[in-house]
């Protein structure tokens, strides 16, 4: 496979986890859209894992699956191989990069893929814009605030995975629509 090693192109990834332990969960699904020339593509790498061992009803309600649809699925060794081909040299981001690389490189993905945080490089396309580029600007605070009245973040909140929603963030703070957006909304008439 052709290696790329283009800075403006861009993975992000999120994962779906039995739960929030690093120690002691796993990785039940992988989803990674790709940004080139700082566009999101369409192109993704998608999918549930199988899982091994069972995991309590509790899990099972919150990601709203049924322990038989786990049966069929790529096991998670091949679903990261797959992910290390997807990702192809670039470089990657995600909102929790502690917890995605803790759970990633347990499940055998390259420790020289380095994740990096989504939100930093927002924040620094958005720099000098406050209060959006302080360092405790969170993405909950995206989410409960301005992602709900900016085009086209807000039609992408209600996706299984934060990837696509990610993407269209990071694509519109690159070319500067999300501060145009952020400077004209009418923030006010809640």
């Amino acid at each position: 496979m052709q290696r790329v090693n283009t800075m403006k192109d861009l993975v992000v990834i999120d994962i779906e986890t039995m739960g929030i332990n690093t120690d002691t969960n796993q990785i039940i699904g992988i989803s990674s859209v790709l940004l080139q020339s700082q566009k999101v593509t369409g192109l993704k790498y998608e999918t549930w894992c199988n899982v091994p061992n069972e995991f309590g009803k509790e899990a099972l309600q919150i990601i709203g699956k049924k322990l038989g649809f786990f049966e069929d699925q790529p096991s998670l060794s091949d679903a990261i191989s797959n992910l290390g081909d997807f990702i192809n040299s670039r470089r990657v981001v995600a909102l929790n990069p502690t917890f995605c690389s803790a759970l990633l490189y347990k499940a055998g993905l390259s420790t020289e893929i380095k994740i990096e945080d989504a939100l930093k490089v927002v924040r620094k396309n958005l720099e000098g814009f406050a209060p959006y580029d302080y360092e405790d600007f969170l993405w909950c605070d995206w989410l409960e605030g301005p992602l709900q009245r900016i085009q086209p973040c807000c039609h992408y909140l209600k996706d299984d995975f934060d990837t696509m929603l990610i993407g269209k963030f990071l694509e519109i703070s690159f070319n500067q629509n999300l501060r145009g957006q952020l400077e004209s909304a009418d923030w006010y008439d809640d």
